[in-house]
C-alpha cells in the first residue's frame, strides 16, 4: 500500500471515531445498567472502545510491513523525485482530534432517560467547537491533498505546505548548508531560506540529507533527476557509502 493510500485511510477512521465518541458521550451508562458499579465499568469500557478501536485499527493498517518504504517517489511526468506525506503523524493526529472534539460539548442528563442531551452553547463552548472544527478541517485537507510534500528537480527544492509553495535553487545553497547532524534531530531541516518538515514526510531523513547534499555538490547529477536510472543509482550510493558522503 502506498503512503498516500495509508494516509487517506485516516479520514474514514476519524469519522467513525467521531461518531463513536458522540454516541458514548451522549449515553448515560450509570442509568442504563444496574447496579451502580456495573454502569461505571460499562462507561469506562465504552470510552476505551470508542477511543481504542479507531486508533488500533489505523495503527494495524499502517504497519511498516504494509506500507511502501519511506523513500523518494519517482514523478517522471514532473521530472522530479518527491517525499510525500507520512501516514502516521498526520493520520493519528486527525483521528485524535476527532476523538477529542465531542468533549468540548457540554451535556446534561435527561430526567428518567438513559441518555444525555446537549446543554446549550456558552461562549467558551462555541469558541472551543469552532477551534476543533477548524483544526479537524485543516488536518483533513492536509491528509486529503497529501500535504506537506517536498520535491527535488533539476532547478532546486520545492516545499509544498498546506496553502503555500516555496522553492530554493541549488545555487542558493551554501557549501556548508545544511548542517545535517545538528538538524536531523529536529522537526525541520533548514535548507537555504526554507525549512523542510522532515517529521511529516515519508522518507528517511538521512536519505534526504544524502540526496540534497550530493546534488548540491555535483551539479552534473541534477540533469538526471526524475529518471528511474538516477533514482536507482541514488539508492545504491546511499546504501554503500552514505557515511563517507555525509562526513563534514
Amino acid at each position: 500500500m502506498s503512503a498516500r493510500a495509508a494516509a487517506l485511510w485516516a479520514i474514514p477512521f476519524a469519522i467513525v471515531g467521531l461518531l463513536l465518541r458522540v454516541a458514548a458521550h451522549l449515553t448515560d451508562f450509570t442509568l442504563l445498567v444496574d447496579p451502580f458499579p456495573a454502569g461505571i465499568l460499562l462507561e469506562l469500557l465504552a470510552f476505551g472502545l470508542s477511543v481504542g478501536l479507531p486508533l488500533a485499527a489505523y495503527l494495524l493498517l499502517t504497519r511498516r510491513d504494509r506500507v511502501a518504504p519511506a523513500t523518494w517517489v519517482l514523478d517522471p511526468a514532473g521530472r522530479r523525485i518527491v517525499a510525500g506525506l507520512a501516514p502516521r503523524p498526520a493520520g493519528l493526529t486527525l483521528i485524535g482530534v476527532a476523538l477529542w472534539a465531542p468533549l468540548v460539548l457540554d451535556t446534561e442528563r435527561v430526567a428518567g432517560e438513559s441518555y444525555r442531551q446537549f446543554a446549550g452553547f456558552d461562549p467558551l463552548a462555541v469558541v472551543s467547537l469552532i477551534g476543533a472544527a477548524l483544526l479537524f478541517t485543516a488536518l483533513a485537507v492536509s491528509v486529503a491533498t497529501g500535504r506537506p510534500w517536498v520535491a527535488l528537480d533539476r532547478d532546486g527544492i520545492v516545499r509544498q505546505d498546506l496553502f503555500r509553495r516555496d522553492r530554493v535553487g541549488w545555487d542558493e545553497l551554501t557549501a556548508d548548508q545544511p548542517t545535517w547532524w545538528t538538524r536531523l534531530r529536529t522537526r525541520a531541516l533548514q535548507v537555504g531560506r526554507i525549512k523542510l518538515p522532515v517529521s511529516s514526510l515519508h522518507i528517511d531523513p538521512t536519505l534526504m540529507a544524502f540526496t540534497i547534499r550530493n546534488y548540491r555538490r555535483v551539479p552534473e547529477l541534477r540533469e538526471q533527476i526524475g529518471t528511474a536510472e538516477s533514482l536507482a543509482l541514488l539508492h545504491d550510493a546511499y546504501r554503500s557509502s552514505f557515511v563517507d558522503t555525509l562526513a563534514p
